[in-house]
């Protein structure tokens, strides 16, 4: 009977507060720091190959959902996703977040790795904003 009241109580409590986490794209700008794009200088045309974008978290942030990956061309867009608790009160610490995922370019010649996700600093007033960050490579 009593785990039947707490288990009442706490649908009861979640249908007032919705979802304890939400997913959102991920701080790639933080004040003066960028989140990294690591992946090869030239890679072979039509052949996978790992791209590893370090984000930032931290607080309410501690870990990754996915991040969706376009190739149109010579551009790919990346878009990491992280997730973040529903919480008044959070740590205040700051944590690295890394993001894998599997790129292949169909042409050759210089193509883009764009990553886009969101910055905050003191440009933003404590909001976050919009961030596209891009990084260049070649493929034979």
């Amino acid at each position: 009977m009593l785990v039947g009241i707490a288990l009442s109580a706490m649908a009861a409590c979640n249908a007032f507060t919705g979802d304890a986490y939400r997913t959102g794209p991920a701080l790639i700008v933080f004040y003066r720091d960028t989140a990294t794009i690591a992946a090869p200088d030239t890679v072979v045309r039509g052949e996978d190959f790992a791209v590893s974008i370090r984000t930032f978290g931290g607080g309410c942030t501690r870990e990754t959902v996915r991040a969706d990956v376009s190739v149109t061309g010579s551009l790919a867009e990346i878009k990491p996703l992280n997730r973040t608790r529903n919480a008044s009160v959070c740590t205040s610490d700051l944590l690295y977040l890394e993001h894998n995922v599997r790129v292949r370019f169909n042409v050759a010649g210089r193509v883009v790795l764009r990553v886009i996700g969101e910055q905050s600093g003191p440009s933003t007033g404590g909001a976050n904003w919009p961030a596209v960050l891009e990084r260049s490579i070649v493929v034979r």
